[in-house]
């Protein structure tokens, strides 16, 4: 073949070939191995723009590197070194590869929510009601510092914290009506910037005593809304915030800050105000979790295009749901050390921290279930859910995501179940069949991150990682996904407390506050513990991008 086709023709049939086909290519003969290790520059340079969602051409190296919180690609000078690193950390999202786990001791102190800034290499982090740290402030992650912060007394405690790491733009919620807008120093100013006097005040404050800029954010607007606000999330162009009280989410254009309002509030319920959980939003639609739907409303025309779960669903059944969910039963295993409040339990080495989790497969197809006599049927129920589905019924969703491309979705609720909804904008006709149901028995769920490739689902029995089927449909053999637990975050304390989760390409990033035994001497000199005394929550996170070659 090599006397019969082109170099050129040959070398593009080896870019569709798998990385471990492309090195027994190599095996076959003197001729084949000449020309692979002659161009295998361009051969790894498509092989890394074969496995990018978006199949993104770089024709520069170092565009085609990122931008990144960790430090994984410095020094990889070739298009095979970057295209290694990357093989590598998505083996070690599966357990096939070691990863590190690290902790910021120092300037994660009492955090309460957090944001990743990939570009500048920090964190955003809010604090709760013991920091004596700055009401926010933002942290090196290299060196463990605090590079600069906002005082107590303009960042409320417990304020939440939205960025968007791309553009440079964070929000958080100083009043019950207002939204600060900040943006970072480094970029390119705001031309319409239209900071309050306070903000100015202390942007001033802040310059003269800090001067370095990296880290820096510098003011742009205070947005008031009519209601108070429930809830907001920033995906920029666009910053959403939804009122519960005046039943009304504002539609932020952050570019011109002009408002656009939905009406997503009157009729939700029969009994009187419907709280709102959590709110998303992506460029044609806007997404709203209630006490028992997660409603989808379109941007252009302000309507409501769907309601999840429908009325008339079986997902709106909890005995026929039940039998057409996957579950997670029980935790695999896991022997690892748990790491406590400072750090001390973090292994030196590296270690496997993902086990795969076998899941138990719907008991029913989705046909059989439709059908099935609930009268006669013996369904498992858990206690929990059992008592929560009496109480007055099964969904109560406290969070919902969206795919990068705008047609999938994820949505949890407090009790057990999260929902992998493919091409909800087809509407209600074969949601059932593209809508995978997974269920942590006995569980609550409390965080949810999700960037299109996988999920991180905190629980209050462990954390996991969700890696979706994409190509999966109703009626495959293989399952809609798979699932595997983050092995050394187990402490049950630390869970029911775990206040905010984060996703990046190569980490997991986490709050914990685990139970850390202390003990004070009694009068007879023997050593007593200390019952309800915990050490302050932490940021640890997960590095998967270790290599054991560049050690």
């Amino acid at each position: 073949m090599l006397g019969i086709l082109p170099a050129e023709t040959l070398l593009e049939i080896l870019t569709f070939l798998p990385l471990p086909d492309l090195n027994s290519v190599q095996l076959t003969c003197k001729d084949w191995n000449k020309l692979v290790h002659t161009n295998e520059e361009y051969l790894f340079r498509n092989w890394f723009r074969a496995s990018r969602d978006d199949r993104a051409d770089f024709a520069d190296l170092e565009l085609a590197k990122g931008k990144h919180a960790l430090k994984w690609l410095d020094g990889v000078s070739t298009w095979k070194g970057l295209a290694r690193r990357h093989i590598l950390v998505e083996r070690s999202w599966t357990g096939k590869e070691k990863a590190v786990i690290k902790s910021l001791p120092l300037s994660s102190h009492m955090v309460h929510r957090f944001k990743v800034d990939e570009v500048e290499q920090t964190l955003l982090i809010s604090n709760n009601s013991g920091s004596l740290i700055g009401g926010l402030k933002v942290a090196d992650i290299a060196s463990d510092e605090i590079v600069w912060s906002l005082p107590p007394r303009y960042v409320d405690a417990y304020a939440h914290v939205e960025y968007d790491s791309k553009s440079g733009y964070m929000a958080f919620n100083r009043s019950s009506h207002e939204i600060d807008i900040w943006q970072r120093s480094t970029d390119p100013p705001h031309p319409l910037a239209r900071p309050s006097q306070l903000q100015s005040m202390l942007h001033a404050n802040e310059s003269a005593s800090q001067r370095q800029q990296r880290g820096k954010l510098v003011p742009v607007a205070v947005l008031n809304h009519a209601g108070q606000t429930r809830a907001f999330r920033l995906v920029y162009p666009t910053l959403l915030v939804a009122s519960q009280e005046a039943g009304t989410a504002y539609v932020w254009d952050l570019p011109t800050l002009t408002c656009q309002e939905i009406n997503v509030g009157p009729g939700w319920t029969p009994w009187g105000q419907q709280w709102i959980y959590y709110v998303e939003v992506s460029q044609k639609h806007v997404f709203v979790c209630s006490d028992n739907q997660v409603k989808v409303f379109d941007r252009a025309g302000g309507t409501c295009i769907l309601e999840f779960p429908p009325t008339n669903s079986i997902l709106n059944s909890p005995a026929r749901q039940q039998m057409i969910s996957y579950s997670l039963d029980r935790n695999p295993p896991a022997s690892l050390p748990t790491p406590d409040a400072i750090g001390r339990n973090i292994p030196d080495k590296p270690l496997y921290a993902m086990t795969a989790c076998a899941l138990v497969r719907p008991t029913r197809s989705l046909k059989d279930a439709q059908e099935a006599d609930l009268d006669t049927e013996d369904v498992d129920w858990h206690p929990d859910l059992e008592a929560f589905a009496h109480a007055g019924g099964l969904f109560a969703f406290s969070a919902v995501h969206v795919s990068p491309n705008g047609k999938d979705f994820i949505a949890v609720h407090t009790k057990e179940c999260l929902y992998y909804v493919r091409d909800f904008g087809k509407g209600v006709e074969g949601l059932e069949e593209r809508t995978s149901v997974l269920r942590f028995s006995s569980a609550s769920i409390q965080n949810l991150a999700f960037d299109g490739r996988r999920a991180l689902v905190t629980t209050s029995k462990g954390v996991y990682i969700l890696t979706p089927n994409l190509s999966w449909k109703e009626g495959d053999e293989a399952d809609p996904f798979t699932l595997h637990m983050v092995a050394p975050f187990t402490d049950r304390y630390a869970l029911t407390h775990l206040s905010c989760a984060q996703l990046t390409e190569t980490a997991i990033w986490l709050t914990w506050h685990p139970g850390v035994r202390r003990f004070h001497m009694n009068a007879e000199g023997i050593p007593v513990e200390v019952n309800g005394i915990r050490n302050a929550p932490l940021i640890h996170y997960v590095d998967f991008t270790y290599d054991p070659e560049a050690r």
